[in-house]
């Protein structure tokens, strides 16, 4: 997905959510997924003494995180952040400018409510003031999506159940699929699904293009992340057809590995049936992954 940049997101402007009180989530809680908040923004707060001992601001709005480490959360506070020559900072800040602290000392501010029977809510945003998180359905799933306004112009991910896939609309754009659900078949496996995926024309029909488990993309426990990759001669072409300037078409199709966006595979291992691809594009696409649920 390549039409939609996250630098045009980032000027977006308040579209109404219905709001709760504001909740304070612990970046530390284990159903906080941070590798999704990578480059996004949130609002957080540090513990008293963690703020004192740093000579930081209890709160900081629209801070970016630019990294999570294990344990630690990276962020970019902009012009009103830390003083990064204060001795008090001289253990957290990075050459880069960005300072990284324990999760646990450090709550994200949520003001959005919540859904009866849904994962809690994403404790980010793409942009803050620009995006609101919805809770969408269809197909036996569902999953949180951000539904963003600029000016007139809207981008929104809803379930389409002519096709079974949820896709991402920008005004009144030919919607671009961003999820699609598919199921292995009784009796069935990944190789077998990829068979079915070829006979559509939805991966490129050659014994050279076969499933691989990944670990490129960062995924919570629970879920395994799969790519549609070349290998032999295919394999050979793409790697020299990459080597040069230019970027190389999708050697296995659309929904095939790529260097110029992010998509893939997921199962989850209580729904092995179920493969759900994604589509994220160059700069992230307005949905949690794996908020994803399967009825």
């Amino acid at each position: 997905m390549k039409q939609f940049s996250a630098g045009v997101l980032s000027l977006l402007l308040l579209t109404g959510p219905a709001l709760a009180e504001e909740t304070l989530v612990r970046l530390d809680d284990p159903q906080v997924f941070l590798p999704d908040a990578i480059a996004k923004m949130v609002n957080i707060r540090f513990s008293d003494s963690f703020a004192a001992a740093h000579k930081l601001k209890t709160d900081y709005d629209g801070a970016s995180i630019s990294e999570a480490p294990e344990g630690q959360v990276c962020l970019f506070a902009g012009d009103d952040g830390p003083d990064p020559a204060d001795p008090a900072m001289s253990s957290l800040m990075r050459e880069n400018g960005d300072f990284c602290v324990p999760r646990s000392e450090v709550s994200a501010r949520v003001t959005e409510a919540g859904v009866d029977g849904a994962p809690p809510v994403p404790v980010y945003h793409t942009f803050l003031g620009g995006c609101s998180w919805q809770w969408k359905t269809g197909g036996g799933v569902g999953l949180w999506t951000e539904d963003c306004t600029l000016d007139q112009d809207h981008w929104a991910v809803d379930y389409d159940p002519t096709n079974d896939w949820f896709a991402l609309t920008f005004n009144n754009d030919t919607p671009y699929p961003v999820v699609r659900p598919f199921r292995i078949a009784a009796g069935g496996s990944m190789d077998t699904l990829l068979a079915d995926m070829k006979k559509k024309g939805l991966v490129l029909d050659d014994g050279e293009c076969v499933f691989a488990q990944t670990d490129t993309v960062e995924a919570p426990a629970g879920w395994k992340i799969f790519e549609v990759v070349p290998t032999g001669k295919r394999k050979e072409a793409f790697d020299q057809s990459n080597s040069g300037d230019e970027v190389p078409e999708p050697p296995c199709g659309d929904l095939g590995y790529a260097v110029d966006y992010v998509g893939f595979f997921a199962v989850q291992d209580a729904h092995p049936d179920h493969v759900i691809h994604f589509d994220l594009g160059q700069d992230g696409t307005m949905i949690a992954p794996f908020s994803l649920s399967i009825d």
